[in-house]
């Protein structure tokens, strides 16, 4: 909901105002800023999972599991999304953003390894 309120109001911005208007370039961070909080909260629960892991009552360890398969699957839906708006970032900062994205996909491989690690034993 925060996504397509935000893609609105960007998208009625730039009718009618200039590229570089303040409130244009505000409407265009918060496009790309919702998919960066899903893809930091997604990893917040994936470390939370790795962390409940040796706590964690073996028979509600798929439980778990399955939990941090779809933590894990929010870092790369983020990414495509934040992919598709792009467009809307100055290139001097696209491969800043690329690079985090990259890092955070790198991240939430290594940490469902991880928990698949532990929940395999």
């Amino acid at each position: 909901v925060r996504d397509a309120e935000a893609y609105r109001r960007w998208s009625e911005l730039q009718k009618e105002r200039p590229e570089g208007d303040p409130e244009l370039q505000s409407a265009s961070q918060d496009i790309l800023q919702i998919p960066a909080t899903l893809a930091n909260l997604s990893l917040e629960l994936l470390r939370e999972c790795v962390r409940l892991a040796p706590q964690t009552n073996p028979r509600l360890g798929s439980d778990l599991g399955i939990a941090g398969q779809l933590a894990a699957a929010g870092v790369p839906a983020a990414a495509w999304n934040t992919k598709a708006n792009l467009h809307l970032v100055k290139s001097k900062d696209r491969v800043g953003i690329q690079q985090i994205m990259a890092q955070q996909e790198s991240e939430a491989k290594l940490l469902l390894a991880q928990l698949n690690d532990f929940l395999s034993t």
